[in-house]
């Protein structure tokens, strides 16, 4: 049911941050512990922002350099993860001990290894079998939730970037409705938050309910 997919997706912070920010799955899971360096409660603002892409240790599409916007109640989420034993147990474990060690990524497993290495890793040439790319992650998609579903749903990490999209797009339109922005500003906005190179890219998401008989996940 998709109250399950909620369930499931509430646990796991990787799918918030996605759904919440429009992040790909080699952005989200190469942010590193310096990008939840931020006193919120000093920031007077509903988003926190990140900085992502070359220059920042955080892997985007093409390196293009671009913000994430977090919701305040997400970001304090993520560092309170961070300073759990459960995450502290996990760093413990880690192979890649980083000379700096707010380089450290967020997101590790049982045994202290990262889901996704970023291009930037300086320990990138130290694998010499499979670099970890978000395959663990994408199977837990398609193999264990699937099962769990009992093959009612199936959808992909990179559907939760589309999901939030639809959302933006859900929490804008009424400013388009009483006629305080135009609909090209809003798909701007939407362009610029994703980022796509162009308008029409941002229309294909847009149009990713219709395409999935009006499954939502959120």
């Amino acid at each position: 049911s998709f109250s399950t997919i909620l369930i499931i997706a509430f646990k796991t912070l990787g799918f918030l941050i996605s759904i919440f920010t429009g992040a790909r799955i080699s952005s989200v899971y190469t942010l590193r512990l310096k990008h939840f360096n931020k006193n919120v409660d000093s920031e007077n603002k509903d988003d926190i922002t990140v900085k992502i892409g070359l220059g920042t240790d955080c892997d985007t599409k093409g390196d293009k350099q671009y913000l994430l916007y977090f919701p305040q109640w997400l970001y304090k989420m993520v560092k309170i993860y961070i300073q759990s034993p459960k995450s502290i147990s996990k760093r413990d474990k880690a192979k890649h001990i980083f000379e700096n060690n707010d380089q450290q990524y967020i997101f590790l497993n049982n045994r202290g290894r990262p889901y996704y290495v970023s291009k930037y890793d300086e320990y990138i040439g130290t694998y010499t079998k499979t670099i970890p790319n978000g395959n663990t992650i994408r199977q837990f998609l398609s193999v264990t939730l699937y099962r769990e579903l009992e093959g009612k749903l199936k959808f992909r990490f990179h559907d939760l970037r589309a999901s939030f999209a639809m959302n933006l797009l859900d929490s804008k339109i009424y400013l388009v409705e009483q006629g305080e922005m135009t609909l090209y500003e809003l798909l701007s906005i939407i362009k610029e938050r994703m980022p796509h190179k162009s308008l029409l890219t941002t229309e294909r998401y847009l149009n990713f309910r219709n395409n999935q008989n009006q499954k939502q996940f959120i």
